[in-house]
């Protein structure tokens, strides 16, 4: 079962460690909309995102990618951009939900 992103729980220990908290509560460059049911708006929303789409995903490179860039703290649109880019190929974005620009 995923838990939506929404329920608030720490970061996975590994990155809630390595992270300071000011990077987590730092807002993605536009809200990502999920089919798991929740939207990512912050940088810790996203490590609960990872927390909880299990193992056997977030294992995969792309979520892997996400991982080392966020141990980086790279400024905002970069993890952003590998987030949407993650949650697009595991095919969980959800586009409906993404606003036309």
């Amino acid at each position: 079962m995923i838990v939506s992103p929404t329920v608030r729980r720490d970061p996975p220990p590994h990155l809630q460690a390595m992270l300071r908290p000011a990077y987590l509560s730092k807002k993605l460059t536009s809200p990502i909309p999920t089919k798991d049911g929740g939207t990512l708006r912050t940088i810790l929303e996203a490590c609960e995102y990872m927390a909880a789409i299990g193992k056997e995903r977030e294992l995969r490179p792309h979520w892997q990618q996400v991982r080392e860039l966020m141990l980086q703290e790279p400024d905002v649109a970069a993890v952003s951009w590998q987030v949407r880019f993650a949650v697009l190929k595991d095919a969980k974005l959800d586009l409906s939900k993404v606003p036309a620009k």
